[in-house]
């Protein structure tokens, strides 16, 4: 078992250096050196996506509002007798059209 093992471990070590070696001699490397500063940025497609996803949301949520203002305006009409908010004209007219008086 103590044969296997150390076996085993010179099998990794060869195959974590040979992994190395391939990756240092690479064009994965290109463009690594002192000063070098690497940084991560999203993909444009990425950006355009969340951008087209929060419009989304403010026009649902605009329109909501709107919808909501809508009900309310009904609702209130409802309540004045559907007239609009205007009272009815319950003078008599007689029948020159002018009014009694």
């Amino acid at each position: 078992d103590g044969m296997t093992d150390a076996l085993q471990v010179k099998a990794l070590r060869k195959a974590t250096k040979n992994i190395l070696y391939t990756i240092a001699n690479s064009n994965a490397m290109n463009g690594m050196g002192e000063g070098v500063v690497w940084k991560t940025t999203m993909a444009k497609w990425k950006v355009a996506l969340i951008c087209v996803n929060v419009g989304l949301v403010a026009l649902s949520a605009l329109w909501g509002v709107f919808a909501i203002r809508k009900g309310l305006k009904k609702m209130k009409a409802a309540e004045d007798g559907s007239t609009g908010g205007e009272p009815a004209n319950t003078e008599p007219v007689n029948a020159d059209n002018k009014k009694d008086g």
